[in-house]
């Protein structure tokens, strides 16, 4: 007859039953990455873009941007003057997915940028005015909704520490 020591099989069966369920439930796990690509997309917001660790890299309002803003709100950030497009940032997820996102309709524009005209034109109510482009002006592109380095790592060190999380408790 043959003994087999089960003792640290036990403590195995555990952590791989454990990781099995945070693998089929990741519910919990893709909020998780859904807050970490929010706090990323709102820094974003707060440094005015930012590649990779640098700060400042979208293209600073024009100077007819600014003379329309006025004196109250001329120093006011980039895509920050309402806040509105900042404040309807949400994050949705599910088994699968995480993400960012907003309902704004004007949100695109400001994330890929559109030139003059691009959207064609407009006349007023009922036809009042002479036609105006849309937009009026060319609108830089003002890349908010990325994720930097920063962000992959963190995502990857929560999971790393959700897994050692298991493997210890197990």
């Amino acid at each position: 007859m043959v003994d087999i020591d089960t003792k640290g099989f036990d403590r195995l069966n555990r952590a791989l039953t454990r990781l099995k369920e945070l693998f089929e439930k990741r519910d919990p796990l893709t909020k998780n990455i859904a807050e970490i690509l929010l706090a990323g997309v709102q820094e974003n917001f707060l440094q005015s873009g930012r590649e990779n660790g640098g700060s400042g890299t979208w293209k600073p309002l024009s100077a007819v941007t600014l003379a329309r803003r006025g004196k109250r709100k001329k120093n006011s950030p980039v895509l920050r003057v309402s806040n509105r497009l900042y404040q309807s940032l949400t994050i949705a997820n599910d088994n699968n997915t995480a993400t960012v996102g907003t309902n704004v309709k004007y949100a695109a524009v400001h994330h890929f940028g559109a030139k003059k005209g691009e959207f064609g034109t407009y006349r007023g109510p009922s036809g009042t005015w002479k036609p105006r482009p849309i937009p009026w002006g060319d609108i830089p592109a003002r890349p908010y909704m990325h994720t930097t380095d920063r962000e992959i790592e963190e995502i990857c060190d929560f999971i790393e520490e959700m897994i050692n999380k298991i493997t210890k408790e197990a």
